[in-house]
């Protein structure tokens, strides 16, 4: 993990938005990748893109242990405060017995061992030199790779916090070493780490990178209140372990130089027997409660393991439904699951969207898609959960992972649309599948809609140079009519939808990864692929931007169907994301280790409804 900067002010070669190094400096190539000659903001000297330089991952290798021992937690049950001694991940701590790590009860040379090494020191003698007592190093006098200290960050996003009244801000983040981290902004020192104690067994698993041991793999998510001067009074860290386990976890961070323990959910929780491996990142939102209102915490049950290694949707038997959780308490407020409805017979893995349906500042209506292909609707206006409502809107084919974006429009009545996409996250290098991007009208029907109720707008005829004007005014009739639309993914065999669509001033944008013919037996590879970006105009998907400048007239740009979309560089490509910056806003992506910035329509129209000054 590595800090850039975002552009407030135009220079030389540089515009508003861009991202820049500590020097100022331009850090994206021509080719979406980081420039070589770039430096980070916590790095020494020129770093570029290489992983193991400038990063969180350099300072914790570079660490004195000695003057500076890390601060590592776990929590055992007695005390919330993490940092007490009985809570420490340390040699003096006799709590921490070898039967919690997975040893042999009496084995103390393990249980030492493992602390020794999970802390950062060489305790298994992996150089080969006879000192134990030294910090590990990922590289070997022999040649070979050793486990770094930290572990790979894979699907967990950093997330920010800034203590205005502590003149800092931290960031917190998931890796794969059993930890969640929590660093500081201004320097990139680890703070303190976290364990959570369902994974102090699986710790010895770390060391051997050949088990494939995924742990704390989700993304945090905050409930911050502060005061009239930006003082934090409140600060609730969230986060699920999406392929290390079936939790989620709160901390209470309102001093994160000292958390505490808040509370934990797990399928042995009375009403949480449907959780899943725990992947939808937590949404925090404001609803209407009693007499008054409630901060809740709203996650998909999760997924389903049987869904690995299945192109095609498999039954599931856990992660079927939704769940609304006291964000103080870890309370269960809500469910709808397969014991409410037999029909949810699909995991949830996708976040779930949330809609302020009439802008009073509450949530009252949720979006989601299945791994069977299904959106469901859930109405939770009324301030009695007993009166919510849940139900299935839309049918297709296909696995949806990812949440549907969704937009307010006002054309036809008041109605939701919803535009989301089609792909077996965890099987990318499939090509039997033939997926889809969708654009739904959610005008409140009491049928489920399926594609038969959608335009197939694959063609896209109405940038067809040689469509008629009859041809073109029959579409622009039947889009009214139908109840969306959609385009195949044919063109590239094996594409896939594997991040969320994210509308934005007109435009809608979809990210897709297409694999290539890759024999490698390696589950971890996924070969080069191409990463393509979708933007299109989201009432009919006609392309927007002349992004195929080889279909242009000399003198004139043609916009067709080949401008729908770009290459944007290989590996699978994050969703786009949007940053509003003095002045200006900017759209960017992550992929294979660089980053994409897509164009973007005009922002003049932009009102902003709340902002506030984080640091």
């Amino acid at each position: 993990m590595k800090k850039f900067g975002i552009a407030e002010t135009p220079s030389e070669g540089i515009k508003v938005g861009d991202i820049i190094d500590v020097e100022g400096k331009l850090v994206i190539d021509a080719q979406n990748r980081i420039r070589d000659d770039s430096k980070s903001y916590w790095s020494s000297g020129v770093d570029g893109g290489e992983v193991l330089k400038g990063g969180v991952g350099e300072i914790l290798q570079n660490r004195d242990f000695s003057a500076n021992p890390r601060k590592i937690y776990t929590y055992l049950g007695t005390n919330a405060n993490l940092a007490d001694a009985v809570n420490t991940f340390s040699l003096s701590n006799a709590n921490i017995t070898p039967t919690l790590l997975g040893f042999a009860a009496g084995d103390t040379v393990e249980r030492d061992k493992i602390i020794n090494f999970i802390h950062g020191y060489d305790a298994y003698d992996e150089n080969k030199n006879g000192i134990t007592n030294e910090k590990r190093t990922s590289s070997l006098e022999d040649g070979s790779t050793g486990q770094g200290i930290l572990g790979a960050i894979i699907h967990s996003r950093p997330h920010v916090i800034a203590y205005k009244n502590l003149n800092r801000a931290v960031i917190y983040v998931g890796a794969n070493d059993g930890m969640l981290h929590a660093f500081d902004d201004d320097t990139g020192e680890e703070l303190w780490a976290f364990i959570p104690p369902v994974l102090l067994p699986d710790l010895k698993k770390f060391r051997d990178e050949l088990s494939l041991q995924i742990f704390v793999d989700g993304s945090p998510q905050s409930l911050v209140q502060r005061d009239s001067n930006g003082t934090v009074t409140s600060a609730i860290l969230i986060f699920g372990l999406r392929r290390g386990g079936n939790r989620y976890i709160a901390l209470d961070v309102t001093n994160p130089l000292t958390p505490r323990f808040l509370w934990e959910v797990s399928p042995s929780v009375s009403g949480f027997g449907e959780l899943g491996q725990t992947w939808s990142t937590p949404k925090i939102s404001k609803i209407r409660y009693g007499v008054g209102e409630k901060w809740v915490v709203i996650v998909g049950a999760g997924y389903d393991e049987n869904e690995d290694n299945v192109p095609v949707t498999a039954s599931d038997t856990k992660g079927r439904g939704i769940y609304v959780i006291d964000a103080l308490t870890g309370g269960l407020i809500w469910k709808y699951t397969y014991a409410e409805n037999s029909e949810m017979s699909y995991a949830i893995p996708s976040d779930v969207a949330r809609v302020d349906t009439d802008g009073d500042g509450y949530t009252d209506r949720l979006y989601v898609g299945d791994l069977g292909g299904r959106i469901w609707r859930f109405d939770i206006k009324d301030s009695d959960p007993a009166t919510w409502t849940g139900k299935k809107i839309f049918q297709t084919t296909g696995k949806i992972f990812y949440p549907p974006e969704v937009t307010l429009e006002k054309d036809q009545g008041n109605y939701e649309m919803l535009f989301f996409g089609t792909g077996d996250r965890e099987n990318p290098k499939d090509t039997t599948f033939i997926n889809k991007l969708y654009a739904v009208k959610d005008q409140n029907v009491s049928t489920v809609l399926t594609e038969s109720d959608l335009l197939d707008v694959t063609q896209d005829v109405l940038q067809d140079p040689n469509a008629t004007a009859a041809q073109k005014d029959a579409v622009r009739a039947l889009l009214k009519e139908r109840k969306g639309w959609y385009i195949t993914l044919e063109q590239n065999v094996g594409e896939k939808c594997l991040a969320a669509a994210v509308a934005f001033a007109g435009a809608v944008y979809y990210t897709t990864f297409t694999p290539t013919i890759d024999t490698t037996s390696d589950i971890c590879s996924i070969g080069d692929g191409v990463a393509r970006v979708y933007i299109l105009d989201f009432k009919n998907a006609t392309a927007v931007f002349n992004l195929d400048a080889t279909n242009d007239l000399e003198g004139s740009a043609v916009i067709s169907r080949s401008d729908r979309s770009m290459a944007i560089g290989a590996g699978i490509p994050s969703g786009v994301i949007f940053a509003v910056t003095k002045g200006a806003v900017a759209a960017y992506g992550g992929v294979g280790g660089g980053i994409f910035s897509p164009p973007l329509l005009g922002t003049k129209n932009l009102v902003p409804i709340n902002w506030r000054v984080v640091f």
